[in-house]
Formats: structure tokens, C-alpha cells, sequence
């Protein structure tokens, strides 16, 4: 019984891995429909990391990295849209190191 129940689990998990690799795949077509241009406008740009749970984790760079406005970008822009497009996504994480930014959009 232990070993049915593992071996269900693992099928369980298996299953959400595809599931989240389909759906990064249409987040990114969001992304490069809808976000990427709005964030090229500043010389900034975002990247998926990984979708988890339904929480998407990104990190922006280019002028994204380090600038005061990427909390407000992140909430008010990113992760607005995302959850219009795809309500089952719960939250957006910033991975960011902001303190590395290079050249931030001010």
C-alpha cells in the first residue's frame, strides 16, 4: 500500500512539472506581447525563473535592476496583467539582487 501511495505521489508530481512547463510557456507569450516592450521602453527587460506552486518567480535586469519603480512595475504591472491573463498564478516573486544594478532607469 506504502508503495502504490508513493508511486501515485510521484505520478502527482510528475504531472504539476508538465503542467507548470506548459504554462511558462504561455506566460512568456504574455510576456513578450505585453510586458517586454513596456520594460524595453527603459532598457530594462524580465526573465522567468520558475513557476512553483502557481507562484511565478522572475528578476529583472537591464535598467530594471536597481531601479526605485521595479516594486511598483512588479505589483502594478506584471503581476496585474498576469492573473488577468491567468488567475490560477497566486503571486510574482522578484529575484532580483537590486543592489547590483548596473545602470537604473531614474
Amino acid at each position: 500500500m506504502l508503495t502504490t501511495m508513493l508511486s501515485w505521489s510521484s505520478v502527482l508530481s510528475q504531472f504539476q512539472k508538465i503542467k507548470d512547463y506548459s504554462m511558462i510557456h504561455l506566460v512568456e507569450e504574455v510576456f513578450n506581447e505585453q510586458i517586454r516592450p513596456a520594460l524595453a521602453q527603459h532598457g530594462g527587460n524580465v526573465e522567468i525563473i520558475d513557476l512553483d506552486n502557481n507562484v511565478l518567480f522572475i528578476r529583472f535586469y537591464g535598467g530594471c535592476q536597481g531601479c526605485s519603480s521595479s516594486k511598483a512595475t512588479l505589483k502594478g504591472g506584471i503581476e496585474r496583467v498576469l492573473k488577468q491573463n491567468f488567475p490560477e498564478i497566486s503571486e510574482v516573486i522578484d529575484l532580483t539582487d537590486h543592489a547590483k544594478g548596473e545602470s537604473p532607469y531614474m
